[in-house]
């Protein structure tokens, strides 16, 4: 009987302990502000304004995107990224406009350098891949966290962005689960900014966010 026992609480243990590793995904709020999850010690804060002062001290400072205007010249866009980079955001979301008005403006994010901006959705064609830079990730891992950005889809009709194109979401997210599945995170942090259009690529996901079938 005592073996019986001390079996079933192993099973309960080890059952319970599997659980607690299970990743999921965190979806980010459309409202902004401060944000907790289990897997960060620290607050996410979320905002769209590049000149954000409102930040905890301890916080991890998140743009959404959308920060680059297709209406500004080069040097005031420019003045934007120093602005981002002078209000110490750890990631900025790019968004596939900023890439966009970036390229034809002659922008380099990697002028940049204190800055890490994310782009888990938007292919350049000249490349077959996500765009990319030294500091433009497709991903960001923090503690038991991965964080990962979705561009929004609005694109200003000046804007050439021909060059560039959206990859499904869905896609997107369990890509960046593939590429990460091996360090066994507990949580995947959706970075958006397309508002109630998050819900169905959330019901899109396996139940489980295990499977996936991108390449």
């Amino acid at each position: 009987m005592k073996i019986i026992i001390g079996l079933l609480i192993t099973t309960i243990l080890f059952s319970c302990s599997h659980e607690h590793k299970r990743t999921t995904v965190t979806i980010t709020p459309t409202n902004l502000g401060i944000v907790k999850n289990p897997a960060v010690s620290i607050p996410l804060y979320f905002t769209l304004d590049a000149n954000d002062k409102e930040a905890p001290a301890e916080s991890l400072k998140i743009h959404l995107g959308h920060f680059l205007k297709p209406n500004l010249s080069k040097d005031q866009n420019s003045a934007i990224l120093k602005k981002l980079e002078e209000s110490n955001f750890h990631l900025v979301n790019l968004s596939l406009e900023d890439i966009a008005i970036a390229e034809n403006q002659g922008l380099k994010f990697s002028d940049y350098k204190k800055l890490i901006f994310l782009n888990s959705s938007v292919t350049d064609l000249t490349k077959d891949d996500l765009y990319s830079d030294s500091n433009v990730l497709p991903y960001y891992t923090y503690e038991d966290a991965v964080l990962l950005g979705l561009s929004d889809y609005e694109v200003d009709k000046k804007i050439s962005s021909s060059r560039f194109i959206f990859n499904d979401y869905v896609y997107s997210i369990l890509r960046i689960k593939k590429l990460t599945k091996a360090k066994n995170f507990k949580s995947y942090i959706i970075i958006h900014h397309i508002g109630n259009r998050i819900n169905d690529v959330m019901d899109r996901l396996p139940p489980t966010f295990i499977n996936s079938l991108a390449n």
